[in-house]
């Protein structure tokens, strides 16, 4: 597998890579509700934040993500 950083218009598939990925959690799920919001919120803050004024990562195939 290699991972590469994300382009800056990737924040839909960032977002959904993450929402995918904290369905499920605790405190997600609390803090944001069902999955189509915590993909909304995380493709929101991946777009107008992390991939503004900070970066990611995505595997190939993309199966996983960063933002930082």
């Amino acid at each position: 597998m290699s991972i590469r950083y994300l382009r800056p218009d990737e924040h839909d598939l960032i977002g959904a890579i993450i929402g995918e990925s904290f369905t499920g959690d605790p405190v997600n799920d609390f803090l944001l509700g069902p999955k189509a919001s915590i993909t909304a919120y995380n493709t929101f803050v991946a777009r107008e934040l992390y991939l503004k004024h900070g970066f990611g990562h995505v595997a190939d195939d993309p199966s996983d993500g960063t933002m930082w």
